[in-house]
C-alpha cells in the first residue's frame, strides 16, 4: 500500500514515505512567531517547526494544514462604533460625544491588549486606531466648540444690551 494511487484512497489517510512536497516556501507552514497549527483531518494542534512532513496523529502531510487564527477583537470593533458615533453625535450639541468618545479610546486600548496577548487578531490594531482615532477627533471637535461658546459668552459677543 505505498503506491502513489493510496495517498488518495477513500479508506482514510496513512503515513507515506513517498510524499515529496513542491519546492519553495511552504505557504502554510507554521511562522517563527510560534503561530499554532491544526490538523485538518484529525484536529491535533502541530506546535513543532520543521518537525517533519506528517501530521503526528493521523499521517496527513503538512502540506494540507492551515493556520489557526484568532478571531477578531469585539473590543476593536466597539471602538470603532463608539469612534463612529462620537463623530455623529457632535451635531447634537456634543453631550453624546462626552460619553462616545472616552468609551471609544477605552475600548481601544482593551483590544490593543488582547492582540498584545495573542487573544484577538492583529488585523484588529487597524479597527482599534481608527476607533481610538474618531473618538479623539470627536472630542476635539466638541472642546473646540465648548472653548467658542466660553470665549463668546465671556466677551459678550451676542448679547442684546448695547
Amino acid at each position: 500500500m505505498n503506491s502513489r494511487d493510496d495517498i488518495y484512497s477513500v479508506e482514510g489517510p496513512e503515513r507515506h514515505s513517498d510524499y515529496q512536497p513542491a519546492p519553495g516556501p511552504d505557504r502554510y507552514a507554521a511562522s517563527a512567531a510560534g503561530v499554532a497549527r491544526h490538523c485538518r483531518n484529525c484536529g491535533q494542534m502541530i506546535d513543532e517547526i520543521g518537525g517533519g512532513n506528517f501530521c503526528p496523529g493521523c499521517g496527513q502531510p503538512l502540506r494540507q494544514m492551515h493556520h489557526s487564527s484568532a478571531p477578531t477583537s469585539g473590543f476593536a470593533i466597539a471602538s470603532l462604533v463608539m469612534g463612529i458615533l462620537s463623530i455623529i453625535s457632535c451635531f447634537f450639541y456634543g453631550l453624546p460625544t462626552i460619553v462616545f468618545g472616552p468609551l471609544a479610546i477605552v475600548f481601544a486600548s482593551m483590544a490593543r491588549g488582547q492582540v498584545a496577548s495573542g487573544a484577538a487578531s492583529p488585523a484588529s490594531l487597524g479597527l482599534a486606531s481608527a476607533g481610538r482615532i474618531m473618538g479623539i477627533i470627536g472630542l476635539s471637535i466638541v472642546a473646540a466648540v465648548i472653548l467658542v461658546v466660553v470665549i463668546a459668552f465671556a466677551f459678550g459677543i451676542g448679547s442684546a444690551t448695547p
